[in-house]
């Protein structure tokens, strides 16, 4: 099958492209090669205006009135195009027993549009579904008028039994997937809700780069009550953290280490603790908002021996 204007299907392949060519001089020649065979120049849509993001919830859809939210995750290994926001639902049907998971991928780009694009190209080409040769097919270019543009699966030209759909709209971009013996119920779903998300990201103003980051969440204050800690198992301390939204969202914060520390983010304010790691560790801080709009910053806690 060509590779242009069909979206590859292979099984874990962006989780190979990024961990094996990570840090490798081919990492760009590669994936330039890849967007050539899928011609991600042509995707339509870049030169469009920017939108705020858009804040998914499940009670906004008529579709999913008998369908529970359980999985909810932020991504942000792409972070340096936007925030992704992964769901897993359970629907049901009629009777109770008969249920399907459908699978629900939200990213929003900053900056440009090509980053939603750029996002689109890395994060959804790993399904796991069917046989790992099968290319998904530019929908858009079938009548499907779904997103400035969408890739969907060879048997949804045609017919509403969609069992997969992706597309992007301005800098927001979707995934859409069935899972399971119980697929066939999601078949008549995904369509209309693909419908339904892509309207509403439609429907919001258009917006240039500068007033997004103007509405992003602003850290006005993040650091250690103590900036160092002795290293034994008692040692803790606190993070004065102070977070403001202009969009007036509902924020959320995520707090990492890579594993050096302990956080306890359950307190106020969050609780610190030493683990073995010595010296200066980077605490990351992300703050963002329902429309996934983020802002991230850095502070740092040195662990020291009773010696220094």
């Amino acid at each position: 099958m060509p590779f242009k204007n069909h979206f590859l299907n292979y099984p874990g392949l962006v989780i190979f492209i990024l961990l094996f060519f990570s840090g490798c001089q081919h990492e760009t020649t590669f994936l330039k090669e890849m967007e050539q065979n899928l011609d991600f120049a042509s995707w339509p849509g870049k030169q469009e205006s920017l939108k705020k993001g858009f804040n998914f919830n499940v009670s906004d859809f008529d579709a999913l009135k008998n369908c529970r939210i359980v999985s909810n995750s932020i991504a942000d290994h792409l972070i340096q195009l936007g925030l992704i926001r992964n769901l897993s639902l359970v629907c049901s049907k009629g009777n109770q027993k008969e249920q399907q998971k459908l699978n629900i991928v939200i990213g929003v780009a900053h900056t440009q549009n090509e980053n939603a694009h750029e996002m689109m190209f890395l994060n959804t080409q790993a399904v796991t579904q069917g046989d790992y040769r099968m290319g998904y097919i530019r929908g858009d270019k079938e009548g499907i008028n779904i997103g400035d543009f969408n890739f969907v699966s060879p048997g949804a030209i045609g017919s509403n039994a969609f069992d997969y759909i992706a597309f992007a709209r301005n800098n927001v971009f979707c995934e859409l997937s069935a899972e399971g013996a119980e697929k066939p119920h999601a078949l008549g779903i995904i369509k209309s809700l693909a419908e339904q998300i892509d309207a509403r990201i439609a429907s919001q103003p258009n917006i240039n780069a500068e007033s997004f980051n103007a509405s992003r969440p602003k850290i006005i204050e993040f650091r250690p009550t103590q900036k160092k800690l002795l290293s034994h198992e008692d040692a803790f301390t606190t993070l004065q953290i102070q977070v403001t939204d202009p969009a007036n969202q509902l924020l959320s914060l995520q707090l990492t280490s890579a594993g050096q520390l302990r956080i306890d983010d359950s307190t106020a304010p969050p609780v610190v603790r030493v683990t073995h790691a010595m010296g200066p560790i980077p605490i990351n801080l992300l703050a963002y908002n329902t429309s996934l709009q983020f802002t991230v910053a850095t502070t740092h806690i040195e662990v020291i021996t009773s010696n220094n």
